[in-house]
């Protein structure tokens, strides 16, 4: 066993390191085309991509085996994952309720305009876009991921920002889609990658998060958009949320959880941890520009971030289907996306903190308004400034909630009862559990 072991070994080590060669290669030579290209003039340049996109494969390697072997357990079909995700992104019958008519009328003469007669949204000088940021946004977007529909890689970005033409063309583009509420059709179709969930089965098409596969150029539009918003005086997440945010994480969320517990261990705490169910699915897109408008995000961009979503198209990608030609090959399925934010979009973080921001002040000012102030002093964490109230913390999509007194507990679940009734969320019963801490 000891020489085959070691004969093993060696031939695994300069398989990959053949492998890494040949990587290397490539690479190298589609920097030189490319190069190349950028040099030979527009016609040139065009040349140049058409071939190295016959060398490229005609179809991707599936995220998911649709159908055949995923590890140990066998993956779901395709039309599994086709009737689960539509089931998903579908509007509800409540939703359009809600909406109204004259909502609906309103909405189809917005996407009936023509978009040549689409009217331009006052966007002042000094809030375009400059080439200076987008170049730094395109040099930030992450190498080595997949290709999309519209087959650039994130390695093409990189070179062609060394040419003047093509930043002054790409600004000049994306201040246009600023202005006019307008993106390429393209870039509201995505492939949505069904992503197993730790410690999920396999089997089931549920176990799966709908990661989308857009197109770079858009995620570079978005990525700029995401800092223009977050810029604006008006946006502020609540202290209690601890995701997606620079200078905090959900870590120290869990240090102040800890530092509660530690310090309430006599009396004893009650939690209720709650996971909400397929949260960034459930978003009402309708309701989520309202609340950048009571944000006091400008028109402008609530129009820009809206045409983002502008009949959405998506399809499932397994086995045997591929980015190709349009995405269109043979087995695939496109189907409308009429709900929640599009997981893989930089603009989606956002997009969720704002749509629950308001849950905090909600469920507090329902418990009040419901039972009056209940008895007992609130728990605090304490700073240099003073001491801050602490009811419930937030890990992105899931919260906790903590209280020194079970019934401060019950009232703050019937306010969050009423919460996602009324914003079309639902709690994940099976995933939401209550505990006590303490020496009690």
């Amino acid at each position: 066993m000891g020489p085959l072991c070691e004969t093993y070994r060696r031939v695994k080590t300069e398989y990959h390191q053949a492998v890494r060669a040949y990587q290397k290669k490539d690479r190298e030579e589609q920097q030189r085309c490319l190069g190349r290209a950028m040099t030979a003039g527009m016609k040139g340049m065009w040349e140049v991509l058409k071939e190295l996109k016959k060398k490229q494969k005609t179809t991707e390697e599936p995220v998911v085996a649709a159908g055949g072997t995923n590890g140990r357990q066998e993956g779901p079909a395709g039309l599994e994952f086709v009737q689960h995700f539509v089931s998903i992104f579908r509007e509800k019958e409540r939703e359009r309720g809600q909406r109204g008519e004259a909502a609906e009328e309103r909405e189809r003469g917005e996407e009936g305009r023509e978009e040549g007669k689409r009217p331009r949204v006052v966007i002042e000088e000094g809030e375009l876009f400059t080439e200076e940021e987008v170049i730094e946004q395109i040099m930030a977007t992450k190498k080595k991921k997949a290709t999309r529909l519209d087959r650039v890689l994130a390695e093409h970005l990189y070179v062609w920002a060394e040419s003047v033409v093509f930043r002054s063309t790409v600004t000049s583009l994306f201040n246009l889609f600023l202005m006019t509420g307008w993106v390429p059709k393209g870039w509201n179709d995505g492939l949505i990658a069904p992503i197993i969930k730790a410690g999920k089965p396999m089997v089931e098409a549920g176990s799966y998060r709908p990661i989308h596969l857009l197109s770079h150029v858009s995620n570079v539009y978005s990525s700029l958009l995401d800092k223009r918003i977050r810029g604006q005086q008006g946006v502020s997440i609540c202290r209690e949320q601890f995701g997606f945010q620079k200078g905090k994480g959900t870590r120290d969320a869990t240090f102040v959880l800890r530092h509660l517990l530690i310090k309430h261990r006599e009396p004893g705490l009650h939690c209720v941890f709650v996971d909400l169910k397929e949260a960034f699915d459930s978003v009402d897109r309708r309701r989520l520009w309202d609340r950048l408008r009571e944000k006091n995000v400008k028109e402008g961009y609530v129009r820009a971030v809206a045409s983002l979503y502008r009949r959405v198209r998506a399809s499932v990608l397994s086995k045997g289907q591929g980015g190709g030609e349009e995405g269109k090959q043979a087995g695939t399925f496109w189907f409308p996306e009429q709900r929640g934010v599009k997981q893989g979009d930089p603009l989606s973080p956002l997009f969720f903190m704002l749509y629950i921001n308001d849950l905090p002040t909600f469920v507090k000012e329902q418990r009040d308004e419901r039972r009056g102030d209940p008895p007992g002093k609130p728990l605090t964490v304490g700073n240099w400034g003073g001491h801050v109230e602490v009811e419930m913390l937030f890990y992105a999509d899931d919260l906790v909630i903590v209280e020194k007194k079970q019934q401060r507990v019950q009232w703050l679940l019937e306010g969050l009862e009423r919460y996602c009734e009324e914003r079309g969320l639902v709690v994940n019963m099976l995933k939401t559990y209550s505990a006590f801490f303490g020496s009690a």
